[in-house]
């Protein structure tokens, strides 16, 4: 037997390259990780002595991301990379995988991962002092993650040391806004991170994080495991609106309807304003990813997406990214749960009343209305003339009340 090609030392899991064996017999094939066994498996070559045995789902499936929201310190990525071994009859491969994967990749895994933070977010990118930042990477070798940033004023601070990686360890760094002011000292506009080896030799680009005004009241932030096996952080500020549709279960009991269950789904369509074009190529990496999540009050929920579209030309200019989305935990009884916290969610309304005019209230409101007529009563022709005089004296038949005169008489 001849192993003709095994995955290389460091490997990303979707960059795994497979076994390539030579035999004129049946193999044995072990995969293994910390003493469990994974595959277990005899293979027989093909026609020309060949066996190929890919097992970049096996490990892929094996590593998974911790995602802690609450910690403010850098942790360590233990499930996110292992070394694995292949045992191959009696031949030993040990080789290590971080999960992730780069289309088209150029030169080696390691290379790639020692210049790299594991995110394809613009390497400039505007925040909101709220807004939650994470930032993952893999040390091929020891190293030191550092931040500078630059004050209110504009003023460059100093460089501190935001944390020390032994080689083989991937850790994550909270890099938000709040973080970056305790890590610096000072209330900064802007703050750059990066990472040096232990001659203080740069590896990675600078990741620069600039501070902006909110776009809106109603900006909202998704958290989403990206392809390189990080954890990225959109910022939407566009509009939303509720789809929810309810379907109502009714069952007749003696003879009466009742409501026993309403199946109720909730779905909101999100714009995410306009962006540029690296934003939107950066979120070509949101879509496909199977771990997304929002961030609401400090919480981190599941969410999962329906329907995405991306409309506009990115090399013409601004393009709005638009996606439908639903909480992944759906109860039987849907509920509620607002915030309450003693002040307004939406922005206060001032409200114009115009004054009114003095004359449009009036006291007697029949005051101005035309005289009127009861029929029969002050006409011309006065009806016949046998009737005419009916109630009335001899000389005048005008029948008003002895003593008035006609000329009195309002309705005459």
């Amino acid at each position: 037997m001849n192993i003709v090609q095994k995955p290389e030392p460091l490997s990303l899991s979707m960059n795994l390259r497979p076994f390539v064996l030579e035999s004129t017999a049946q193999v044995s094939f072990r995969l293994k990780k910390a003493g469990e066994t994974l595959l277990s498996q005899r293979y027989d070559p093909d026609t020309d002595g060949r066996i190929e045995i890919d097992v970049r789902d096996v490990v892929h499936g094996r590593l998974s991301f911790d995602l802690r929201p609450e910690v403010t310190e850098p942790y360590r990525q233990d499930a996110q990379c292992g070394v694995f071994t292949a045992v191959i009859d009696t031949t030993y491969v040990s080789f290590t995988v971080v999960r992730g994967g780069v289309e088209r990749l150029s030169g080696t895994c390691a290379d790639f991962l020692a210049t790299h933070f594991l995110t394809w977010q613009p390497q400039t990118k505007f925040i909101t002092s709220r807004q939650p930042e994470l930032l993952t990477y893999y040390a091929p070798v020891d190293c030191y993650v550092h931040i500078s940033g630059v004050d209110q004023e504009g003023n460059e601070l100093s460089d501190e040391i935001v944390d020390a990686i032994d080689a083989g360890e991937m850790v994550t760094l909270p890099t938000d806004y709040a973080t970056a002011c305790e890590l610096l000292g000072e209330d900064v506009s802007e703050y750059t991170v990066w990472v040096e080896d232990s001659s203080g030799t740069r590896l990675t680009y600078r990741q620069r994080y600039v501070l902006q005004s909110s776009h809106s009241p109603y900006e909202t932030y998704f958290l989403f495991e990206n392809s390189l096996g990080g954890v990225d952080c959109l910022k939407a500020y566009g509009h939303a609106s509720l789809q929810a549709t309810h379907t109502h279960n009714i069952a007749v009991m003696e003879y009466r309807q009742q409501e026993y269950r309403v199946d109720t789904e909730r779905r909101w369509q999100k714009h995410t304003g306009y962006i540029g074009r690296a934003e939107a190529l950066w979120l070509l990496d949101f879509v496909p990813s199977l771990g997304k999540y929002i961030w609401e009050n400090g919480n981190i929920l599941p969410i999962v997406v329906s329907d995405s579209s991306l409309e506009g030309d990115i090399d013409a200019g601004p393009v709005d990214f638009t996606f439908s989305y639903g909480y992944a935990e759906e109860t039987l009884r849907p509920l509620l749960g607002l915030s309450r916290n003693g002040l307004p969610n939406a922005p206060g309304l001032e409200l114009d009343y115009p004054d009114t005019p003095d004359d449009v209230y009036i006291e007697n409101p029949d005051e101005d209305l035309p005289p009127t007529t009861t029929p029969g009563e002050g006409s011309e022709s006065g009806g016949d003339e046998e009737n005419s005089g009916d109630g009335g004296d001899d000389e005048g038949g005008s029948g008003l009340p002895p003593g008035e005169d006609e000329s009195n008489n309002p309705l005459g």
